[in-house]
């Protein structure tokens, strides 16, 4: 059975996922990504991210990942809207949970950028994936799974490595 992880982006702005397989042999391009949105005025903020939850279990169970990780925000530096990526994480736990019967798991972001490019600064992460991903948020969601491919003990891209 392939394993194929799912890394998770938690933003309103744009719930970014990305599904990979563990023999991906650490190139991007066969990465599966996509990224939901919704318009603040949709609704309240608790419908768009059950919604948005729901539609990133369906995508994720479409893209038949077997383990799913998280965004786990560096919560000691000041961070726009935290309490809603923490939020919304706890709504795609929920949905995958009850749609895949997966636990997710959570990637400290920080230790996730420092694996991956050497630095736990977004900008730097974001610059090393610029020529694969146009898509910030996908850039993140990425970073997760390859934090989620080290942990499982599968190729990743890594700095330390270098």
């Amino acid at each position: 059975m392939t394993v194929r992880v799912g890394g998770v982006d938690l933003s309103l702005t744009g719930l970014a996922l990305v599904a990979v397989p563990s023999d991906w042999g650490c190139d991007p391009r066969r990465v599966l990504r996509v990224t939901f949105g919704t318009d603040p005025k949709y609704g309240s903020v608790t419908r768009r991210m059950r919604d948005m939850a729901r539609d990133a279990a369906a995508w994720l169970e479409w893209a038949r990942v077997t383990h799913v990780y998280l965004e786990k925000p560096n919560v000691s530096r000041k961070q726009h809207n935290l309490d809603q990526a923490f939020r919304l994480g706890g709504m795609v736990e929920l949905a995958v949970f009850e749609l895949m019967g997966i636990s997710c798991e959570w990637a400290p972001l920080f230790v996730a950028r420092t694996l991956f490019c050497g630095s736990t600064r977004k900008d730097v992460a974001q610059s090393a994936l610029d020529d694969v991903l146009d898509d910030e948020h996908q850039r993140d969601a990425l970073v997760v799974a390859n934090f989620a491919l080290h942990e499982l003990g599968y190729p990743c891209l890594s700095a330390r490595a270098a």
